[in-house]
């Protein structure tokens, strides 16, 4: 048979988890969450590291960066990202494919609505010693409402 002290203990013990299953519930009410996805859009990335250098976004491609580079050098290519919605905006930046090893660009940017931004895409240096050969991936841009945003 439970003794009184135990009977209290244990009552105790509920009284305290039912307030902090309160605390956390009501915490996570206000914790800021991410906003639905509005929009998704990616450009394919070719890098082929070889004899000679170049870059460029070719006439019929509108949606691929291709970049030459030699061992021992870097590019850099800018895209445009613009806010077409009446709302301030985030866009989230991911680098996907064996073209991420080789790729710096800004984690993700904020955007007033009509704003268009250029978004550095650059390259590592290429290591003297980096392997010959085409690596691609896709720059994924994921736009969102902005936290806040009105």
């Amino acid at each position: 048979m439970a003794t009184q002290e135990g009977k209290n203990k244990i009552f105790s013990i509920t009284i305290i988890f039912a307030v902090l299953s309160l605390l956390l519930f009501l915490s996570s009410l206000f914790i800021d969450k991410e906003s639905p996805i509005i929009k998704e859009t990616q450009v394919f990335v070719n890098l082929t590291i070889g004899g000679e250098s170049g870059l460029g976004i070719f006439p019929n491609e509108t949606d691929i960066i291709r970049f030459k580079i030699i061992p021992g050098s870097s590019a850099s290519k800018k895209l445009i990202a613009t806010n077409d919605y009446e709302f301030k905006v985030k866009v989230d930046f991911e680098v996907l494919g064996d073209i991420k090893e080789f790729l710096i660009i800004e984690p993700f940017v904020y955007l007033e609505p009509g704003e268009k931004k250029e978004i550095g895409v650059t390259t590592i240096l290429i290591p003297q010693d980096a392997e010959y050969g085409t690596y691609k991936g896709i720059i994924k841009a994921v736009f969102r409402k902005a936290p806040y945003a009105k």
